[in-house]
């Protein structure tokens, strides 16, 4: 929005420069030059458009600002200086921010555990380390995990086919911007 009334105040500028410039004299027969009406008419109307241009993208570089966009499971890799929804209550949030202003909610990390068939319980919230534009996968956390998936699984001669379905309730409680790094990550640590 912005660029395109910069483009309107650059258009503007040069039709009200072409205006004011515009010779609006005849000549006569006698050598001089007097005002003709209708170019008088045609030069004011020049100008008034103009004027009206350069307004136009004036209000447009002035009052264009941040969009607001919808991320969906608080995807915010870069999304920098525009604002999400917060997921409890829909309300506009920075999404730089950890709790919501308006309901108090925590919305930096799911507050939710994941259960992994009768073996054990693994907190999701672990994974993720908060940085400004997003998350990142915690080393230590996987290797933990890794580690109670080893004990679910003592005879497993494939750990991660065998565990595919574990991986994939976990991926589906963190946020979809670091699916693929820790999917990456798991498989890497796990054939360590």
């Amino acid at each position: 929005m912005k660029g395109f009334g910069i483009f309107l105040l650059v258009i503007g500028i040069i039709g009200a420069i072409a205006s004011f410039a515009m010779d609006v004299t005849v000549a006569t027969e006698y050598g001089r030059r007097v005002n003709n009406i209708g170019l008088i008419s045609a030069r004011q109307n020049f100008i008034l458009i103009s004027c009206f241009i350069i307004l136009c993208g004036l209000l447009m570089v002035l009052f264009g600002g941040k969009k607001n966009i919808k991320v969906h499971n608080m995807d915010i890799s870069n999304v920098q200086g525009l604002n999400i929804k917060c997921p409890y209550c829909a309300e506009l949030i920075k999404p730089e921010a950890i709790k919501c202003k308006h309901c108090g909610s925590d919305i930096s990390v799911k507050n939710v555990s994941v259960d992994i068939g009768n073996s054990f319980i693994f907190d999701d919230k672990k994974l993720l380390i908060k940085i400004k534009d997003g998350y990142l996968i915690d080393d230590n956390a996987v290797m933990e995990l890794i580690t109670l998936i080893k004990e679910k699984y003592p005879e497993s001669m494939n750990l991660i086919k065998d565990s595919e379905g574990d991986v994939n309730d976990i991926k589906s409680k963190i946020p979809q911007v670091v699916h693929e790094a820790f999917i990456r990550k798991f498989n890497y640590l796990i054939n360590k």
